[in-house]
């Protein structure tokens, strides 16, 4: 995916609220593309937003820590993705500050944070 598909795909979601999930995975998706994408929304909701498998660092966590300063996601998915501990604290700032009003659950699993290894991250929300 190229720049100018990201702002097309940003035009979309924001004016199609009917819209629910956006998968991404293996789209080849870099820092500079994802910006595109998420930075101009605002007050998007989604069930489930997938970024596994695309070249995504600490840069790109950085991108979706803003973009969950003012939109909602139930599920993200950050398999295999190359965002370190630090990345992974940025987002985690946000869902702290706003709570359940930003994310429910975040998936990582072969990424930077683990090495690479078979390690596996689920964080979800505590159900009341």
């Amino acid at each position: 995916m190229d720049v100018s598909c990201a702002k097309e795909l940003a035009e979309i979601l924001q004016t199609c609220p009917h819209i629910q999930e956006v998968h991404l995975g293996f789209n080849r998706l870099s820092g500079q593309v994802l910006n595109e994408l998420l930075s101009p929304l605002t007050g998007v909701s989604l069930k489930e937003l997938d970024l596994n498998a695309n070249a995504l660092g600490d840069d790109s966590a950085m991108t979706i820590a803003k973009f969950l300063s003012s939109n909602y996601v139930n599920k993200l998915d950050l398999t295999m993705t190359q965002i370190s501990a630090s990345g992974f604290q940025a987002i985690l700032e946000v869902v702290q500050a706003r709570g359940a009003d930003c994310l429910a659950e975040i998936v990582v699993g072969y990424s930077a944070i683990g090495g690479g290894k078979r390690s596996w991250i689920r964080l979800t929300k505590q159900q009341k």
